[in-house]
């Protein structure tokens, strides 16, 4: 996929658009929470709390999305 994606941006460039701004951010900070999650602890795993945690956050972002676009 990622070459595919790479190969027709190279040769039909695709415009960057700033309304992925928040996206990106929401993306960017998902991440350094699961990062920060699964290396602290003694198990070195994720825990229920942070898994619901991490959940809910996801049903509650895509729930936004979906009443953004109606």
């Amino acid at each position: 996929m990622l070459l595919i994606l790479s190969i027709s941006a190279f040769l039909n460039p695709i415009e960057y658009s700033p309304k992925f701004n928040p996206d990106l951010f929401i993306l960017m900070g998902g991440t350094v929470f699961l990062i920060i999650a699964m290396f602290t602890g003694k198990r070195k795993k994720l825990d229920r709390w942070e898994s619901l945690l991490l959940l809910s956050f996801y049903l509650i972002y895509t729930s936004y999305l979906v009443s953004k676009e109606m």
